[in-house]
Order: structure tokens, then C-alpha cells, then sequence
């Protein structure tokens, strides 16, 4: 097969087979061509398919044992019923998979989502619906980012940030709360009368865990490119720390809560704020895990101002105060970024226009010296010896150099 190809105004014939490496020639250059296996999966050799296979089901199964392990620890922490938990980060791990790796790991989710919930309560029934419920939520939020508010980098800019948060609130999470208390309720595994209190506790606990969970994992996954800085790397350092600290003294059990303690809760906005305007939404969306996971564990212990008589009323106190502190903040270091961003771009082209203008002021310069030296009859001759000498070009003139010997006469 023949594909012809311009390249440099030119046009070379390029022959492809599969998995084989031509060489061609335009008549003055040679073009290297590898043709690519992989646009056609039927010229894949099967090493080739056999490791692909391979890193696609290491990639599946690891998805679904993290996925398992964070579903088991959520459901400990349910109380209103046994499979609705106000603590639910598989959420944000399943949106930040299909983000990340694509549609094709929903099988992961779905599979690990049965197991768990089937190990629960309810039935084997309810375990595949709640856990159809789960992939639906991914798959759907997934792709209405993808859609709409840009991907993998939806916390890039403020306004692809807000629509990451409302497709997780309004569309998303709605879709696990719905078909999974709806299946239980229709098997008797519910109580009817107690269907709004599961429902808003299943819902808080989606959102919280894909607004908290999910940026952690895209943000990380999408910044192994970004190189390493002695000083940034050190001012993250300090702010994580500042966080723990934070967390720490407002909300763990390790300090007696009195009604003088309940507010300094408002502290943890402090660590949000420098990291929103420092440190970019990566390390804003870590401090917010940081706080979440110190704010989950107090409360759970009995520590910090959202502790009441009931846990999961404790526990959506703790999912409205992260979900208040988390969206602006993230709002907040994407606008700080675009600012960044377009100063870089603004200095870029500052120093652009000064560097062209300065060669064009050289060469305006430069030009006028060339011409008076072109129109001097003297001309430049090189000897044997690789001396240079300077000699009149004029016929006339006795000091033309001698272009045998490289050494010019005298009258």
C-alpha cells in the first residue's frame, strides 16, 4: 500500500507494512518511516497484544481492590442503614479512573461494587443494581466532563471547575442514590418512611467523595510531567504540614473539645487559602484531603465542633463544611493559575517583541556598514599559512596580493 505525503513542498511516496520500517528518498533528503501498529489492532503481533492485555487487566484489577477497600471502610461508617453511608470516596476514585484511563474500566468498578455490596447487606439483586447504580454514576459524570467542562483538566479554570462540581451535584451522584435505595426499598430492605434520610445521606456522601477524592487523583495522575523544584516542592511541604496542624488542633480527639475550642474550625479556610493562592489546584485539592480525613476521624472519635448525639447527622455537618471549603477553594487556584498563566504569556511575548525589534535595529544598522564595505576595493585573501591579508582589488593598484603564494607585492 502507497500513501502519498507532502513534506517540505515536496511529494514522497511512503510504503507501509505492517510492523515494518521503510526508507525512501525525495531526491535530496531521506525520510525515515516507522508505520504505526497500533491504528490497525489486526497488525498487532501478539507480544504486542499479549502485553497490552496484560497491563489493561493489572490496570482493572488494581482499580477494582482500591475500589473495594475504600467501599468496605465507607460502609463501616454507616448507620442510618447498612448500605447507605454518609462516607462514600469510591466515588471520586471511579470518576477519577474513567477520566484518567477511560471508559473500558467501568467493568473494575461494576465488579468490585457487587462484591462489596454483596458482602454488606440486601441480596445478591440489590448488590448488582446498587452496583449498576455505581458505574452509571461514573460513566455518566465522566462524560458529561469530557463533554463539557474539558477532561482530565476540568480544574484548570474557574468556570470548568464549577461545572466539574455541578455535574457531580445535580446529575452524577443522584443517578447511585436513586437506583440504589429505589432496589432496596422495592425488595423490602428499607423502610419507606426512612427512603429520604438514606436518600440525602447517600447523596452528601457521592458528592463529598467525588469532590474531595476525584481532583487528588486527576490532579496527581496528570502532573508527572511538571519538573521538580527544590523550593516548591518545600513551600507544598509547609502547607500540607500547616494542615495537619491545622486539622489537628481544631478537630481531633487528642484535644478536649470545650464550647472555647468549637471555633476554631474556621482556621482550617487558612491552610485552603495558601494553597489556593500559592501552591495551584493539585496541592489545594491535597489540603482539602488532609482535612477531610483529620475532620472524618475526630468526629468518628467524638473530637471537633461537629460532634452531636447523632453520627450521621455529625457526619453531614462534616460533609456540608468540606463540600463549603473545597469547591471555592478550587474555584479560587484555577482563576489563580489562568492570572499566572496569562502573565507568563504576557512576558513571553514582551520579551518576543524586544528580541525582534533589537535584531531588527542590528540588522537596520549592519545594513549600511555592508554596502560602504562592498563598495571599498579591498577584498580579503588567505595564505598557506592561514594569515590573513588585506589587499586593493584595484587592477591598478601595486599592493594586489599574489593569489599563488598568499603574499602581496611591493612598488
Amino acid at each position: 500500500m502507497s500513501i502519498n505525503r507532502l513534506v517540505n513542498g515536496k511529494v514522497a511516496i511512503f510504503d507501509l507494512y505492517q510492523g515494518d520500517q521503510k526508507v525512501s528518498h525525495d531526491g535530496q533528503s531521506n525520510c525515515l518511516v516507522q508505520a504505526s501498529t497500533m491504528s490497525d489492532p489486526r497488525s498487532l503481533t501478539p507480544e504486542m497484544n499479549f502485553r497490552q492485555g496484560t497491563r489493561y487487566a493489572g490496570v482493572l484489577v488494581a482499580i477494582g481492590v482500591i475500589y473495594f477497600v475504600l467501599a468496605k471502610g465507607g460502609l463501616a461508617l454507616a448507620s442510618v442503614h447498612p448500605s447507605a453511608t454518609p462516607i462514600w470516596p469510591p466515588t471520586g476514585l471511579a470518576l477519577a479512573a474513567v477520566l484518567l484511563w477511560g471508559y473500558r474500566t467501568w467493568p473494575a468498578i461494576f465488579i468490585a461494587a457487587v462484591i462489596a455490596n454483596a458482602t454488606t447487606a440486601g441480596s445478591v439483586a440489590t448488590a448488582i443494581a446498587i452496583a449498576s447504580g455505581n458505574t452509571l454514576e461514573a460513566v455518566v459524570g465522566a462524560y458529561l466532563v469530557n463533554r463539557w467542562s474539558r477532561g482530565r483538566h476540568t480544574f484548570s479554570r474557574p468556570n470548568s471547575v464549577a461545572k466539574f462540581a455541578l455535574i457531580c451535584i445535580v446529575i452524577a451522584t443522584p443517578i447511585s442514590a436513586s437506583i440504589g435505595l429505589t432496589s432496596l426499598a422495592t425488595a423490602g430492605y428499607i423502610d419507606r418512611t426512612n427512603f429520604a434520610n438514606a436518600w440525602v445521606t447517600w447523596w452528601l456522601g457521592d458528592v463529598t467523595g467525588a469532590l474531595v477524592i476525584a481532583p487528588v487523583v486527576v490532579l496527581w495522575a496528570s502532573s508527572y510531567d511538571h519538573a521538580f523544584n527544590r523550593n516548591d516542592c518545600l513551600e507544598t511541604v509547609g502547607v500540607l504540614a500547616t494542615a495537619a496542624a491545622v486539622g489537628l488542633i481544631a478537630f481531633s480527639p487528642l484535644i478536649e473539645q470545650t464550647p472555647s475550642r468549637d471555633p476554631l474550625g474556621f482556621l482550617a479556610i487558612l491552610p485552603m487559602l495558601w494553597a489556593a493562592l500559592r501552591r495551584g489546584p493539585r496541592d489545594t485539592a491535597t489540603v482539602a484531603l488532609v482535612l477531610a480525613g483529620i475532620t472524618v476521624w475526630g468526629t468518628l472519635t467524638g473530637g471537633g465542633p461537629f460532634t452531636t448525639t447523632d453520627l450521621n447527622v455529625s457526619f453531614l455537618l462534616v460533609l456540608m463544611f468540606l463540600i463549603s471549603i473545597t469547591v471555592p477553594s478550587l474555584l479560587l487556584s484555577a482563576d489563580v493559575e489562568v492570572r499566572k498563566r496569562g502573565e507568563r504569556n504576557v512576558c513571553a511575548a514582551r520579551r518576543s517583541n524586544s528580541n525582534g525589534r533589537s535584531q531588527s535595529v542590528r540588522r537596520s544598522l549592519s545594513s549600511p556598514m555592508q554596502q560602504n564595505r562592498a563598495s571599498l576595493p579591498w577584498q580579503a585573501t588567505i595564505c598557506g599559512s592561514h594569515c590573513m591579508h588585506w589587499a586593493c582589488s584595484l587592477p591598478s593598484c601595486a599592493c594586489r596580493s599574489d593569489r599563488g603564494n598568499g603574499q602581496g607585492r611591493s612598488s
